[in-house]
Parts: structure tokens; sequence; C-alpha cells
């Protein structure tokens, strides 16, 4: 039985296909401007790097 709060392994990779998407739309807003909040978002880009292609194993 699934759990509502529980996501589907499908889902997930979506989610974290979308957020890498949408930290790399701010990161090329912020070139030029914010070199500290640039590198936070690489920063997190980077913890998301090859997750959702493990996921696809």
């Amino acid at each position: 039985m699934r759990q509502e709060n529980v996501m589907e392994i499908d889902d997930a990779q979506c989610r974290v296909t979308q957020a890498q998407a949408v930290l790399s739309m701010w990161l090329e807003s912020c070139i030029g401007k914010d070199d500290r909040q640039g590198e936070m978002i690489g920063a997190v880009m980077s913890l998301l790097e090859g997750i959702s292609e493990s996921m696809e194993k």
C-alpha cells in the first residue's frame, strides 16, 4: 500500500530535473551581479548532479 506522502521514483526524478533547470536559470541571472549568490546556487547544483541519473538504474 502506497503512503500519501511518499513520492514515486519517476516523480522524484522529474522534480530533481526541474530543480536543476530552475537553478540553472537563476544562476544565469546572477552573472556579473552577485558572486556570493552564484556560488551558493552552484553549490546546490553540484549536490544535485548525478541524482536523476542514479535513480534511473
